[in-house]
């Protein structure tokens, strides 16, 4: 889960070592999502960008990532609080900007990608513009986000008998009278073609809670790592989130916490998992096209 970029950074600054570790963690773990590739693998083949831009890029793991493995493209990545970074590939450009707001830059880009900003963007209808005006024709934007409610492969799972189950509702609660929809991610594609994008296309992946009840190596080290990675989450913004928003008490919260973070570490009969929708469009190359 990325950083609000809006009016506050919920989670710590990208600027502290523990967050900045964090961000490398889900970086991987996007990894091991796509096998390896660190662009979706529901974008054609064929599609070779010469320039990106990179949004909400944290710890900038990514970008760097990208940069390092294709030197003869240039890669722009932005962040409200963007990284120091020591010795960045000479194609890596990053720059302090808002999502939110109007792009301090003119640039157009063949490809942009966006990760986990479901926290940062109040207006999904004005971001797609931006997105719009900043590619190129024949350009592809990607959002790969988590979404509520949350889930389980037991059907018998709810939110009656899972901590995690309930938590998610009530993040969707909490993050809506704050102006934030955990559920905007359902509603990417009906917007982006309204913008205009063609070829709009959503798949969902699941990232499991724990690895205790995966059968692939692969899965198994995804769900320790998301285990981890939730734990940092949880220990953060869940309390500042549920106190300030719902005005749960202190000890109700430390006690929801302390029992779905036990689910979570422990679960192996409800098989609970985040929904992570990940979707691509295309600017057409032509006024006329349409999908």
């Amino acid at each position: 889960m990325a950083a609000t970029q809006s009016q506050h950074y919920a989670l710590d600054k990208p600027s502290e070592q523990s967050e900045q570790s964090r961000l490398d963690l889900q970086h991987q773990i996007w990894l091991l999502t796509f096998s390896g590739s660190l662009i979706a693998p529901c974008i054609p083949q064929d599609f070779e960008p010469q320039s990106i831009l990179d949004i909400g890029c944290g710890s900038g793991a990514w970008a760097i990532a990208y940069a390092s493995e294709h030197p003869e493209i240039q890669v722009t990545a932005t962040d409200v609080n963007p990284p120091t970074l020591p010795s960045p590939p000479e194609n890596l450009t990053v720059i302090a900007d808002n999502a939110e707001q109007v792009w301090s830059f003119d640039d157009k880009f063949d490809y942009i990608h966006v990760r986990l900003l479901t926290l940062a963007i109040r207006d999904w209808p004005a971001f797609f513009r931006r997105c719009w005006e900043h590619l190129n024709p024949g350009g592809w934007v990607e959002l790969g986000d988590a979404s509520t409610p949350y889930s389980a492969e037991n059907p018998a799972a709810n939110c009656e008998n899972s901590v995690f189950l309930r938590v998610g509702f009530l993040w969707y609660e909490g993050m809506l009278r704050n102006g934030i929809d955990m559920m905007a991610a359902h509603h990417h594609t009906d917007r982006l073609k309204l913008q205009g994008f063609v070829n709009a296309h959503q798949e969902v992946a699941k990232w499991p809670t724990n690895g205790k009840w995966q059968s692939e190596d692969r899965l198994k080290t995804m769900g320790d790592m998301i285990c981890k990675n939730w734990s940092n989450i949880s220990r953060t913004i869940t309390p500042k989130v549920f106190k300030a928003t719902l005005q749960m008490e202190d000890g109700k919260v430390d006690e929801l916490v302390k029992a779905m973070l036990d689910e979570l570490e422990n679960d192996t009969e409800k098989r609970l998992f985040f929904p992570m929708d990940v979707t691509i469009a295309q600017k057409p190359l032509s006024t006329g096209q349409t999908t």
